[in-house]
């Protein structure tokens, strides 16, 4: 039955149409899939790099369902799915703003400023009454390679609610997740990554100097941390698990002798692609 109201695949139609009108940047549009993924985008495919993200609530966890604009050379949107990422693909070099919206949310920041002259990340930390509550999680969220890991404790159970503080060439913090995960976006620089909670950490600080690659970084937390429920009990001592592993992928690494943590581990990846040029953060 007709209603009245165009449909869907019609109003895309409209909306591409004045897309392109109204901007000669942009040479053509596509939807995603109907299916429950991680973009729904409206856009323009002008070049071969991209921009990405990850959205969080207050407590570290995805947001799905925020709205991601692009402008600047080329106009796009994206909505978050359940694993709260988005992406901008098929860009070319050019200046670009990145900003996310959804009723009852703040973000910081609050938008993003982009050269692009690589592929970028550009995440965002949600707060407030749709969003989780008051903040937790700041800094950190542009650049080129990402500092990230698990916090677990010794039977390589999750430890939510983990406090990372990133010091060095970037400063931020950042809130373990329910499944123990954290994660920080940078450039290239010497860093260093330090739990904080109510137990000891094995390693206690990790220092990253001359990053110029994505590193995982896992922790073993010990007694007096509690694993995030139904995933185990308390955790015990900080013996047993080694540190990041090895190699690009770092892995939770082989388990090692009692009280010894592992070895951080080099990254294993090739060099980061080029800068991410001038990022403006508001």
């Amino acid at each position: 039955m007709n209603t009245g109201h165009p449909s869907r695949r019609a109003r895309l139609a409209i909306i591409c149409g004045t897309l392109v009108m109204g901007s000669m940047g942009l040479v053509g549009c596509r939807e995603a899939p109907d299916e429950d993924g991680t973009t729904t985008v409206v856009g323009a495919i002008t070049g071969t790099m991209s921009i990405t993200g990850t959205i969080v609530d207050a407590a570290g966890n995805p947001r799905t369902g925020v709205t991601v604009r692009l402008a600047g050379s080329s106009q796009a949107t994206a909505t978050t799915g359940t694993n709260g990422t988005y992406a901008f693909n098929g860009l070319g070099r050019a200046g670009y703003s990145v900003q996310p919206a959804l009723a009852g949310c703040t973000f910081a920041p609050t938008v993003i400023n982009i050269n692009l002259t690589a592929n970028t990340v550009a995440n965002f930390d949600g707060s407030g009454q749709a969003c989780g509550g008051a903040p937790q999680n700041s800094g950190a969220t542009t650049g080129s390679l990402t500092i990230s890991g698990r916090v677990a404790n010794a039977a390589g159970n999750p430890v939510s609610g983990v406090k990372l503080s990133l010091n060095g060439a970037t400063q931020g913090v950042r809130t373990t997740t329910a499944t123990g995960l954290y994660s920080f976006s940078v450039n290239p620089g010497s860093y260093s990554v330090q739990p904080s909670g109510p137990c000891t950490f094995t390693p206690t600080v990790v220092n990253l100097n001359n990053l110029n690659a994505s590193r995982t970084q896992n922790f073993v937390a010990g007694a007096g941390c509690v694993a995030t429920p139904g995933t185990g009990g308390s955790s015990g001592g900080a013996a047993g698990a080694g540190g990041g592993g090895t190699g690009g992928a770092g892995g939770a690494g082989t388990s090692g002798s009692a009280g010894t943590s592992g070895s951080a581990g080099t990254s294993g990846s090739a060099g980061a692609s080029g800068g991410a040029g001038g990022i403006g953060i508001s």
